[in-house]
């Protein structure tokens, strides 16, 4: 779901506004952690993850968007350096969420 959506989600963003999709996607991914959370079965927890899924395409693009917006306002030399470290660390935030996400639901998911 995450990965067909990121497309679709972009030209949101570039349409409606990055902070409106942002705080939309927030909210989304709330929900199904909330769902996820509270998932009496394995469908319902597998529909939660489609939730999660698509909350986490509306935040994706839109945060480094923001990130960039922020800087830019006053670009000083300072703030530019300061800008680069902070899109560097996205970045790999961005990343390093994306390797650990496996090996770290798995054990959770694992029957006792």
């Amino acid at each position: 779901v995450f990965a067909g959506l990121l497309l679709s989600t972009g030209l949101a963003a570039d349409r409606l506004g990055a902070r409106a999709v942002f705080l939309a996607g927030l909210g989304t991914f709330a929900v199904g952690s909330v769902a996820a959370t509270l998932a009496p079965t394995a469908a319902a927890l597998i529909g939660a993850q489609a939730v999660l899924g698509i909350g986490a395409a509306l935040v994706l693009p839109t945060s480094l968007s923001l990130l960039s917006q922020v800087f830019h306002l006053s670009m000083s030399e300072v703030n530019l350096v300061l800008a680069e470290k902070t899109l560097q660390i996205a970045h790999v935030r961005h990343y390093l969420g994306w390797l650990d996400d496996t090996p770290v639901g798995r054990p959770v998911l694992q029957p006792a």
